[in-house]
């Protein structure tokens, strides 16, 4: 999975396993637009797609498509956002949570989204106490901030 949107060549690069020393021109795209940087350096893209077995003859429309996600603005996330969560019909929340309360599955909760991260429960700041130690049993619903 790409996550480009918040592409940085450095950081793209050093996961793919490169030394950013090692590629001159990652130091003078640095400060260029994410649109120019990605151009600037599609032979280093492409090396990485290569790696990660995308076949070469769709690096550059992989290129082409990744261009305009860059160019959007990126919104800033906002600092949180109220879910009503509810208990179904077996107890549980349907949920699962790893221990950053990240949610890693979610198999009934339409407000909430693989990947968010749960701040506090009807207005209780978790403060890195896992969500389990938070929810009052027997209750039915709660307000997650995410």
């Amino acid at each position: 999975a790409f996550l480009l949107p918040s592409f940085t060549p450095a950081g793209a690069l050093r996961a793919a396993g490169h030394r950013v020393h090692q590629l001159p021109s990652l130091r003078r795209v640095c400060t260029q637009s994410p649109v120019s940087r990605l151009f600037a350096l599609s032979s280093e893209v492409s090396e990485v797609l290569s790696k990660y077995g995308v076949p070469a003859e769709k690096h550059e429309a992989l290129i082409s498509e990744l261009t305009p996600l860059l160019a959007k603005p990126q919104a800033a996330k906002s600092s949180k956002l109220d879910v009503e969560v509810v208990r179904n019909e077996a107890g549980g929340l349907g949920i699962d949570v790893d221990q950053d309360n990240v949610v890693r599955g979610n198999a009934g909760q339409p407000g909430l989204k693989v990947g968010d991260r749960i701040v506090s429960i009807d207005g209780e700041q978790l403060a890195g106490r896992p969500v389990a130690e938070v929810l009052t049993p027997g209750k039915s619903s709660y307000t997650f901030a995410v």
